[in-house]
């Protein structure tokens, strides 16, 4: 199964930690051209925030809307994530596409794919 998230989470491995399995977590930088080849295929849309939904949208031509789903990943799944990286935001301050759009244009919005062999 793939997912697109904008977080990634330990709880997301609740399952094979659950079982005291030991799991490996791989991580790769994508580029943007990469991460919307992978948008290509059937995945299972976790976004829950308006402004990431927006935000992709408009980069990647996409009709997504907000679902905001708890998933819980296995052996072969995937995880393709959009998140900023660097300093936090102000208190109070709100995500929105176009911030999104700005950090991106500061190199600050990364493209991860998570996956568990």
């Amino acid at each position: 199964m793939i997912y697109l998230t904008n977080a990634f989470s330990i709880q997301m491995l609740a399952n094979l930690l659950r079982n005291d399995q030991d799991t490996v977590v791989r991580f790769r930088t994508l580029t943007p051209e990469e991460f919307r080849a992978r948008l290509s295929s059937n995945f299972v849309n976790a976004i829950g925030h308006q402004g990431t939904v927006e935000f992709l949208n408009k980069m990647f031509g996409l009709n997504l809307t907000v679902e905001r789903r708890q998933i819980t990943v296995n052996h072969g799944d995937e995880v393709l994530v959009v998140m900023p990286f660097g300093a936090r935001l102000p208190p109070g301050a709100e995500l929105t596409a176009e911030k999104l759009a700005e950090l991106y244009g500061q190199g600050l919005v990364k493209f991860i794919e998570v996956s568990i062999p």
